[in-house]
């Protein structure tokens, strides 16, 4: 498997409209990013991309039977990717997010199934 590393830092106080669209191709490419969150770096791909997700895993050595978890960009993408939305989501992410909360919800039917383990 041939590996390309590339560091990219990018300012979220001073977006740099360059360095967002490297990462974004990386993605369209199937490709996977490192990333900071709150608490931890995280590994990154498009969820609609089976063959970078099968990557990911295979990285993280993860059981295939695990699910993996997709981060949003807004709160209103919940309702492309998750069903039966409780009324408590909305208050908890409303309140808390952006910052380290994860919430977890149940996975719609357009969702790829080899995201869910």
């Amino acid at each position: 498997m041939d590996i390309k590393t590339r560091i990219i830092k990018i300012n979220p106080e001073l977006m740099d409209p360059d360095k967002i669209k490297i990462v974004a191709t990386v993605l369209q490419e199937e490709g996977i990013i490192a990333y900071p969150t709150d608490t931890f770096y995280g590994l990154g791909a498009s969820c609609f991309s089976e063959k970078a997700i099968k990557r990911i895993y295979h990285l993280k050595r993860r059981e295939p039977s695990k699910p993996i978890s997709i981060i949003i960009s807004d709160i209103n993408m919940a309702r492309d990717i998750a069903k039966d939305i409780p009324s408590l989501f909305w208050k908890m992410a409303g309140e808390f997010w952006p910052g380290p909360l994860t919430l977890v919800l149940k996975a719609s039917s357009t969702l790829p199934t080899h995201l869910l383990g």
